[in-house]
This record gives C-alpha cells, structure tokens and sequence, in this order.
C-alpha cells in the first residue's frame, strides 16, 4: 500500500475515535469520511462498496435526525451508528499499516 493511502486510512481512524470521543459530531464525521474515501487511489471495488454501505448508515441516521427534529438520537438510531462506526473501524484498521 502506498503511503499516501496509509496516511487516509490514519486520517479515517482519526475521525472515526474524533466522533467516538465527542469531538466531531456525526455531520462531521460523515463529510470527513467521504472526504476521505475519495482521496483513496486504487481501491478495491468490493471494499469501497462495503465501506459506503456502512458509512450510508450513518448518513440515514442523520438524515432521519433532521427530519424527525431529534435533540438526541433514539435508542435504535444509537445502535446503528455505534454498529456502522465499528464496521468501518474495522475495516479501516484491516487496511491501515501500523495503527499509528
């Protein structure tokens, strides 16, 4: 993997534990990881789709937030995003060398 790539993946990890620790909120989180994601050269087709797929959860979740006027998420819009960040986590560590 090249450098470039592995300092993306660092940068993802990064807002991934940001958005865990309650230094990002989700709008940020979301926009970071597209952001991110399309920075990526070369990516495996099957990852990147997997890896939008959980990152559209937590798109939907936010959207619903909107929508719905919620001061604080549901405990069902919880659970998603605490399963979405996971996932990606775990795929983004898969990829990153060295967990810096």
């Amino acid at each position: 993997m090249s450098d470039y790539n592995n300092r993306q993946y660092h940068l993802m990890l990064e807002q991934l534990h940001d958005f865990e620790t309650k230094r990002i909120d989700l709008k940020h989180l979301i926009n970071g990881l597209e952001s991110l994601l399309e920075c990526l050269e070369k990516v495996a087709p099957d990852w990147r789709s997997n890896f939008q797929h959980h990152w559209g959860v937590l798109e939907d979740v936010y959207a619903d937030a909107l929508d719905r006027g919620y001061k604080e998420l549901p405990e069902t819009s919880n659970k998603l995003l605490v399963e979405a960040v996971r996932n990606l986590k775990i795929m983004v560590e898969d990829k990153h060398d060295g967990n810096q």
